[in-house]
């Protein structure tokens, strides 16, 4: 299985939004994205520029006031179908998901509907183990004198876990109003 190359779907997802400049995809990724993925800024432009080559975006200089022409970059019909193809594909790695429903737009409530009602059933199933997990360790000293250190990361996975699973339920209800 090759590896996703996340930083490939970020800047299509924002070029989808519109005509963007590195700056704006880099600016957007600070501001709104680094709390859900993080890609270094150093890989915006190369992959701006990779987009181009491979025809899932076209670049077109702009004039400014005085200074340099800037870039702008717009996904092509390519670009916006392997974008959308990801989009509706599996999530491969954790919290992959959340990554996609940033570019949700791009697909309907239908689509999505059944991405958050697996990632709920997942959470569903961890629970109870975690809830095994918890009882051992306040049962007694399992791992030594780090016992209350697991069993505070575990009960914050656990209290995390729950509310993933509440929030993906809140989520489907609202997608549902949207169809």
């Amino acid at each position: 299985m090759h590896k996703i190359n996340y930083a490939r779907y970020i800047v299509l997802g924002m070029l989808s939004c519109g005509p963007t400049t590195g700056y704006e995809v880099k600016r957007f990724v600070k501001e709104f994205m680094s709390y859900i993925w993080d890609i270094s800024y150093g890989q915006i432009y190369p992959t701006l520029s990779l987009l181009e080559r491979q025809g899932c975006a076209t670049m077109n200089e702009e004039k400014t006031g005085g200074g340099r022409p800037k870039k702008v970059y717009q996904i092509t019909d390519q670009g916006l179908t392997e974008l959308q193809a990801w989009l509706r594909g599996p999530e491969t790695k954790e919290y992959e998901l959340f990554l996609k429903l940033c570019f949700g737009s791009l697909l309907t409530p239908d689509e999505l509907i059944p991405k958050l009602e697996a990632y709920r059933r997942k959470r569903e199933e961890e629970l109870p183990i975690m809830e095994e997990w918890l009882k051992t360790m306040e049962s007694g000293p399992v791992m030594g004198p780090n016992t209350p250190y697991y069993l505070l990361l575990t009960k914050f996975g656990f209290d995390y876990f729950h509310l993933e699973k509440e929030w993906c339920s809140q989520s489907i209800e609202t997608l549902k109003k949207l169809e």
